[in-house]
């Protein structure tokens, strides 16, 4: 408190020894009991570097768009402001705590304690203006602008989702410069599957056997890949990879023998004499293959008969009684 004759408010701050700077706001005030005060706002010193210059600012202002608006500067859609080298938007507070604004970009909570006010030490706003660059974004060309320092960065402002596997050239990381052609060659997912085994890989290879490439895999002797390597891989597509079996199975088969008819000139009219026969096997060897231990096919690999039927012959004499009787003529 201070006891004083003195009316004028400078005059007053003389007297109190107290400085005042540009950009400051002096105002007389009313205490609660009645007394006169004299408030101070301080102005914050904010150092502008925008558009190739650096200034020296005192304000008031606080938001970022406010305090480049009483320094005759604007910003214009996409350019981007850093406030102490930490990313800060148009209508972001100056006046807070550093620790709270990189609180906020990392989405994390502060303790009560780290939320005190800004101080009076000196604050840098540099502003960078948006440059034209070219995204091919496959078989879309378009122009676009951005204020970021980075490729990624810069797709990230615009909307721009890079996903999986997808590749951007220049890299993500490039500083982004005025002029520059992006491109993007987008992944599609694949799903690998192997046994009860289901993997979802994004890729650009072009075909099965790329793809399999891509994801260090080897085919092993007795497997076997869908689609075949040669084939492309196209988006959603299923590469499945079996394990593949075979075994030789052989069936057997009765051949029944059959009787035939001859004629015995040796035997007198109305004789007959049989000549047993017997039957005959067939054998079948197949060979039967196997994916993932379900059978998918099998093959007739060769047959044979062992031992082969030996028909039963029936000799007669000839007798029209027989003939008439059935029995076939030879």
């Amino acid at each position: 408190m201070l006891r004083s004759r003195q009316s004028g408010a400078d005059a007053l701050l003389a007297q109190a020894r107290v400085e005042t700077l540009a950009g400051d706001d002096v105002r007389r005030e009313r205490a609660p009991d009645g007394s006169p005060v004299v408030a101070v706002n301080r102005a914050r010193h904010v150092v502008l570097e925008v558009d190739g210059q650096r200034l020296a600012w005192r304000t008031r202002a606080q938001t970022a768009e406010g305090v480049l608006a009483e320094a005759g500067f604007s910003l214009g859609p996409y350019d981007t402001a850093t406030l102490d080298g930490i990313p800060i938007g148009p209508r972001d507070r100056i006046d807070v705590p550093q620790a709270l604004v990189v609180a906020r970009a990392l989405s994390v909570r502060l303790p009560a304690e780290a939320m005190t006010p800004a101080d009076e030490s000196e604050a840098t706003l540099v502003v960078r203006r948006a440059v034209p660059f070219t995204l091919r974004d496959g078989n879309t060309v378009l122009e676009m602008s951005s204020g970021e320092e980075t490729v990624g960065l810069a797709l990230r402002q615009r909307g721009i989702t890079v996903g999986p596997g997808d590749l951007v050239q220049p890299s993500l990381s490039e500083p982004l410069t005025a002029g520059m052609e992006v491109t993007i060659e987008r992944a599609r997912p694949v799903i690998l599957s192997m046994g009860d085994s289901r993997v979802l890989l994004y890729t650009r290879a072009e075909t099965v056997g790329e793809v399999l490439q891509e994801a260090s895999v080897t085919l092993a002797h007795d497997q076997r890949v869908y689609p075949p390597l040669d084939e492309a891989a196209a988006a959603g597509e299923e590469v499945r990879i079996v394990n593949v079996s075979s075994e030789t199975y052989i069936e057997s088969e009765v051949v029944a023998h059959d009787t035939v008819y001859h004629v015995d000139p040796s035997l007198a009219p109305g004789e007959t004499r049989r000549v047993s026969g017997s039957d005959g096997v067939l054998y079948r060897e197949y060979r039967i293959n196997y994916e993932d231990g379900q059978e998918v096919s099998r093959e007739l690999v060769q047959e044979w008969l062992d031992p082969e039927p030996v028909d039963t012959v029936v000799y007669y004499g000839e007798d029209q009684r027989v003939v008439a009787a059935g029995v076939p003529e030879a």
